[in-house]
């Protein structure tokens, strides 16, 4: 990495000024995004038209089945549910997909705003000042310093790991080559140290920070190890479909109604342990999807001769896997906050607890690795972000 001084003033720091082609790229790049991001909408556009249309006569044979009850109604009932289902779950990859490409049109367009001489905009590490020690008078963080010209970290594991390396930065020969080894071999992969950032940008700023979660794994597991208690569930679960369609069938309703209150009596049980388990990792969907996401890119990152690539690839393995598994879970936990959907799943399936239980299997599975799996996300960024400057 090569940097020039410029110590007029204040004191700010600049990148040696890059080759014409290192522009290039960049506008090219940000043509690229913009494109696949306006492709993108119009997809999604057409789909919302079909959502609408599919949405509406899903409604429509809802009102024929309230004017009499017949089997292929209901079969109908059914299939148009899962074909709007279906349709949601595209339109959200699509637009999964356009964050990205947007993403990626935020960091070329930054890119190409630094070197016209503007401030980058990542985080200037100004909360790692301290006036008592020496960090301050070299520029180390704050405004055009070191730290604010290298960073594109997005995770706060990123951001703490990157900052600790200016604090202290590496004294072993060997340990400086193979830091050295690692950046030159990411900075050969442009695309791919790109992704990794634009895959961290898509949580956004307010996607809070992993503090919880590390609580709920430490916690113990209640549901999962009650064998017996799982076998009822799925017992009752078959018995309240059965007296539902019973019901609808015959407009008698109080098989559907026993089995209703007993649903509700088992889950009620367990109210105050499902409501403290929530809390502890309620609205972690975004965050756990950004440390997935870049997990899954660096996972297609070629480590060439890098030790710490190697390393760190190993320590990884199908990490990114599990971590959108839990995403997922949280996810699905999380709609229990919709009244309608913990109402009507509460009394049918015991939704609460289901997804308790495949959260606490989750936690036997994966708790011991999962902190090493998010301080290896902070150290693919520290060495993702002075690729930039690899020459």
């Amino acid at each position: 990495m090569a940097f020039c001084l410029n110590r007029m003033g204040s004191g700010t720091l600049h990148p040696l000024a890059p080759p014409m082609s290192t522009a290039s790229f960049y506008r090219s790049a940000l043509a690229e995004c913009n494109g696949q991001a306006q492709r993108l909408r119009n997809k999604m556009n057409g789909l919302a038209v079909v959502r609408l249309l599919l949405f509406a006569a899903f409604i429509y044979s809802i009102v024929l089945l309230t004017r009499g009850f017949s089997p292929l109604v209901m079969m109908l009932v059914l299939v148009l549910f899962a074909a709007f289902l279906f349709s949601v779950n595209v339109y959200y990859r699509l637009k999964d997909q356009r964050s990205l490409q947007e993403q990626l049109a935020r960091l070329n367009t930054n890119e190409l705003s630094v070197l016209d001489g503007d401030l980058n905009g990542f985080s200037d590490g100004a909360i790692y000042l301290d006036s008592e020690g020496y960090l301050d008078d070299l520029d180390i963080f704050g405004k055009r310093s070191l730290f604010h010209a290298l960073n594109r970290t997005t995770t706060s594991h990123g951001e703490q790991a990157f900052s600790g390396l200016m604090r202290n930065s590496l004294l072993s020969p060997e340990a400086i080559l193979a830091q050295q080894e690692a950046v030159r071999a990411l900075a050969a992969q442009p695309t791919q140290r790109q992704l990794l950032t634009a895959k961290g940008l898509l949580a956004g700023e307010a996607a809070g920070n992993l503090d919880n979660i590390q609580s709920w794994l430490d916690g113990p597991t209640v549901l999962y190890q009650r064998k017996g208690l799982r076998i009822l569930i799925n017992i009752l679960t078959v018995f309240n479909l059965g007296t539902a369609y019973y019901y609808l069938s015959s407009n008698n309703y109080t098989p559907f109604l026993i089995g209703a209150l007993i649903s509700w009596g088992i889950t009620g049980s367990y109210t105050k342990y499902i409501s403290q388990q929530h809390l502890l990792i309620a609205r972690k969907q975004s965050i756990l999807d950004q440390y997935a996401g870049i997990l899954a890119v660096f996972n297609t990152v070629s480590i060439a001769d890098s030790a710490t690539l190697k390393q760190l690839h190993s320590q990884t393995e199908d990490a990114h896997k599990a971590i959108r598994q839990l995403s997922k879970l949280t996810s699905f936990f999380d709609q229990r906050l919709n009244v309608l959907v913990n109402i009507a799943f509460n009394t049918l399936f015991f939704y609460d607890l289901r997804c308790l239980t495949a959260l606490e299997r989750w936690k036997i599975a994966h708790r011991s690795r999962f902190p090493q799996w998010v301080a290896t996300v902070g150290s693919i960024e520290c060495l993702n972000s002075p690729g930039r400057f690899c020459v």
